[in-house]
């Protein structure tokens, strides 16, 4: 696999590959032996087409399968309606074997069950290979917000093996092994944490919107509140994601953070702050949150990976002007 590191003098993420499914891993993070923790590419899966191969996500593959069943292309299913039909598969075939699973799901509605059949297949060949159980997943639902819930082993399978029983959240926490955190990503931060004294973990969606509302910090707290986690103490890594290079927004977003982590595209044009664009280092404002919430500069992995840079092996939505799958953020206790 050929990766494009944002800084061509180092890399800074561990690769790995099994069964023709590769995945990354941080160093800091590796070192600890009761930990797992692993981001996807887009290699290994069985999706096709835009979504080639490793995708994660119900709702883009439901999208693209969606003009060859009921759907006319400017009458497209919701969000809501997305979430609605992976609901039905997921109960209608729950109690389904993994070898049944892929032939039982071909009724009048193969559009819907193709699209089901092959992102549960994409956890499942992504979980066997980096070492966990897909019906130990946790899936979130993530809608830009600030919400971190706590779960436990009783809720492993949410979004997998049966619906979801929350909505808007972004992060997640727990001290249970077993319990497999996870998040979704084409462009937006991952931010994994670590607590080897409590053994306690974190995983959280920190998009631009997230960034500025310190979706890293508000973890942090959540760790400290429901665990007695001492940042000082804490692990951090922030995963692949679209780099400052290549990341322009206009003021309505910029405005929203402090002028070194957005300079000027064009610094020469001296037009009216409304009017210019900026390249915003969410790797960086990332960064800060995560010092000022109080973990050790040293205790930080930054990527070193843009997505936008890697699309041929990362899904990227600017990259790919949001033709994209989701690649996943995982992370449990062993």
């Amino acid at each position: 696999m050929n990766i494009k590191w944002h800084d061509i003098k180092k890399s800074t993420l561990n690769i790995h590959e099994k069964n023709g499914v590769v995945w990354l891993s941080f160093p800091n993070l590796d070192r600890e032996d009761w930990l797992n923790a692993v981001f996807s590419t887009r290699i290994g899966g069985v999706s096709r087409g835009p979504l080639a191969s490793m995708n994660f996500s119900f709702t883009q593959e439901l999208l693209m399968n969606a003009e060859s069943g009921p759907y006319a292309p400017e009458t497209l299913p919701t969000r809501n309606e997305c979430r609605a039909i992976t609901n039905g598969c997921i109960i209608e075939n729950a109690s389904l074997s993994d070898a049944d699973v892929r032939h039982a799901l071909t009724d009048e509605d193969a559009w819907k069950n193709s699209s089901f059949a092959n992102v549960l297949e994409n956890f499942r060949l992504f979980a066997d290979a980096a070492g966990f159980r897909a019906e130990d997943i946790v899936c979130s639902d993530q809608t830009h917000t600030t919400n971190v819930l706590r779960v436990g082993r009783s809720d492993s399978g949410s979004g997998i093996t049966r619906p979801l029983d929350w909505l808007d959240v972004d992060g997640f926490i727990t001290d249970e092994p077993g319990v497999v955190l996870s998040t979704f990503y084409a462009d937006c931060v991952p931010l994994y944490f670590a607590d080897p004294v409590h053994h306690a973990i974190g995983l959280s969606h920190s998009g631009w919107k997230g960034t500025s509302m310190q979706m890293g910090r508000v973890t942090v707290e959540a760790m400290k509140r429901e665990f007695g986690s001492d940042p000082r103490d804490m692990l951090a890594a922030i995963g692949p994601s679209i780099s400052g290079a290549h990341y322009e927004v206009s003021w309505d977003v910029a405005r929203h953070f402090d002028p070194e982590f957005r300079p000027l595209e064009y610094p020469d044009r001296g037009l009216p702050a409304e009017e210019e664009k900026y390249m915003l280092d969410l790797w960086g404002v990332n960064r800060k949150i995560l010092m000022d919430a109080g973990i050790p500069e040293e205790n930080i992995q930054l990527p070193n990976l843009c997505t936008f840079e890697n699309a041929d092996i990362m899904f990227s939505h600017r990259a790919s002007h949001g033709k994209r799958g989701n690649l996943g953020a995982f992370i449990s206790i062993r």
